[in-house]
């Protein structure tokens, strides 16, 4: 408007017509200001569709970040020389080379077009964040899924999930869009493909038993571990301490499991005693799987041994490995041995005593041998003694054992080898360190002051059958017998025996008198004749009755030829 005009009417109207002139302008100024609007929002792309993943959640591992997106509407650089920069964060913990090759991945419609200007492969990796490029001249399409990959190594420690944020700079309205992230499960990690979610394997049980304790026998190492991650084919797993541990056939062992996890070879060192096993299918996480190992158990014994295990895992070109875990002992006795049950353990099965009880025989008949007999491990029925020595004997029947608690149980039939060895099997279990009276009836031929010089040893079986152990002979004390004879010839080596035949008896109830040591050998009637040790005299010899009547306790004996008899009702 112009001066103010001087009347009032036409001041009015000037007012009017200037109030008319604001509101044009303020018109104005909305229009362009919505214009403004519309135009920059006509501008603005938006992401409308995006992914981040990764190949690998193993700590230390190598690992594969892959990303994905889409936008409305075309991003173009401005000119030649201004880039398109783009900024990828929130890989905290990450470890990198400061470049890193982006790799291109197939898409929906296109890949990133990296592969168009290969000078602009690459991206740069600075505080937790992957930065790149492309040339000014290059465009980013409207409604097209770019990927690419790039590769990392994870860190060794245990984490969850990133928000992965992607910008681009100098471009308003790009700044800081959050990603989304792809949550499934990997290497048997929930979530293990998000970006950034990083787990330690670890063994979170394992433990080791074995079904043979004995020196020298077939062993089975029994095996059961549950990892935290998935195992997955060409992996491998490798034993620690198998010390005293033999292969079956001095070149391998063999290994089993429910599925065939494992290649049938495997790997033997022999100085750090490891055995390495390669895995053909997947060991699944959180899950025990159980697998077991044959072998033959040394010739010494020792103590249980620190069975340890780990695994290399097959999971890129960073080693990826489950630490060396020590594996629990399942602490149970076996084969009456106590503490049987851990991993080699091994004992050397012997026999703790073998006796005979009566070492002075006629030989007529038959003569009943009594042997005394315990063994530092179980003997599980089916198993073979074998009673060698017995020569010149014709027959052994009647054989059986009896426990020291009572009751006895009569074994199988036996059988008389030409070399004079009989074999013997138990029909149940003898326990270890119990003494048992194994009794046989052993008929002998008509020979002239003969002896028995025995060697008794046992092959032992478990329980299906299944060779264990072996027993090393052990030596039984002389046994003699003698022809009943009454010739001069007898009685002068009678005399000369007296000396060498003296058994000692504890055990009135026995029918043997109480601490009393006798001598005693056959006469020509059939009769015992005793030499007891409380008489001061040693007479060179004793003399049998010639009758049947004997019944006092202890006849006095004479200067030189007397007898004395059993006690009333004795044998």
């Amino acid at each position: 408007g112009g001066a103010e005009p001087g009347g009032a009417e036409a001041r009015h109207e000037w007012l009017k017509e200037k109030e008319r002139t604001s509101d044009c302008a303020r018109m104005t100024y909305r229009f362009f200001l919505l214009l403004l609007l519309s135009i920059f929002a006509s501008s603005s792309s938006e992401l409308v569709w995006s992914n981040t993943s990764q190949t690998n959640p193993l700590a230390g591992g190598s690992n594969y970040i892959v990303v994905a997106f889409k936008f409305n509407d075309t991003i173009s650089g401005e000119n030649t020389t201004n880039e398109i920069r783009f900024v990828l964060s929130g890989f905290n913990n990450a470890v990198a080379s400061s470049k890193i090759q982006l790799v291109p991945v197939s898409s929906e419609l296109g890949t990133f077009p990296f592969s168009d200007y290969l000078s602009y492969g690459f991206g740069y990796f600075q505080n937790s964040s992957l930065s790149f490029s492309l040339p000014g001249n290059a465009s980013v399409l409207a409604d097209v899924v770019y990927a690419f990959s790039f590769e990392i190594k994870n860190p060794y420690l245990n984490r969850n999930a990133s928000d992965i944020f992607l910008s681009i700079r100098d471009k308003p309205g790009y700044s800081s869009m959050l990603l989304q992230s792809f949550y499934s499960e990997l290497f048997g990690v929930p979530g293990g493909s998000a970006p950034m979610r990083v787990i330690i394997p670890l063994f979170v049980t394992a433990n080791a038993s074995q079904t043979n304790v004995l020196a020298g026998g077939l062993n089975h190492l029994v095996l059961t571990v549950r990892s935290n991650v998935l195992i997955r084919p060409y992996s491998n797993v490798t034993l620690y301490g198998l010390y005293g541990f033999l292969q079956e056939d001095g070149q391998s062992f063999v290994v089993s499991s429910d599925r065939s996890v494992f290649y049938n070879f495997s790997l033997w060192n022999a100085s750090s005693a490891s055995l390495t096993l390669f895995c053909r299918e997947s060991i699944q996480s959180d899950s025990s799987f159980t697998f077991s190992v044959r072998g033959l158990n040394s010739e010494s014994q020792q103590r249980s041994q620190d069975v340890k295990i780990s695994a290399a895992l097959a999971a890129g070109r960073y080693p990826v490995v489950i630490p060396r875990t020590k594996m629990l002992k399942s602490g149970l006795p076996l084969y009456g041995i106590p503490l049987g049950s851990d991993p080699l353990r091994i004992v050397v099965p012997l026999f703790l005593n073998v006796s005979a009880l009566n070492r002075i025989h006629m030989a007529e008949n038959y003569f009943a041998l009594t042997l005394n007999i315990s063994v530092n491990v179980d003997v599980l029925s089916g198993s073979t003694f074998s009673l060698s020595g017995l020569k010149n004997v014709s027959n052994v029947s009647n054989v059986r054992t009896e426990p020291e608690e009572g009751g006895w149980t009569q074994t199988g039939s036996s059988s008389l080898t030409a070399l004079g060895i009989v074999e013997l099997v138990p029909g149940q279990i003898l326990y270890a360190n119990r003494g048992y009276l194994m009794r046989l009836n052993v008929s002998v031929v008509d020979l002239w002051n003969a002896s028995l010089s025995m060697q008794l040893s046992a092959s032992l079986v478990d329980s299906s059958g299944g060779y264990i152990g072996q027993i090393s002979p052990f030596s039984i004390q002389t046994v003699e017998y003698y022809v009943a004879e009454s010739s001069a010839e007898s009685m002068f080596v009678a005399r000369g025996n007296i000396s060498s035949c003296v058994v000692c008896r504890d055990k009135p109830e026995n029918s043997y008198w109480e601490d009393a040591c006798q001598c005693q050998w056959a006469c020509k009637h059939g009769f015992w004749a005793t030499y007891n040790k409380s008489i001061p005299n040693l007479y060179s010899s004793v003399n049998c009755t010639s009758t049947s009547e004997i019944s006092s306790d202890l006849l006095v004996l004479g200067t030189e030829w007397a007898w004395i008899s059993c006690p009333l009702g004795g044998s």
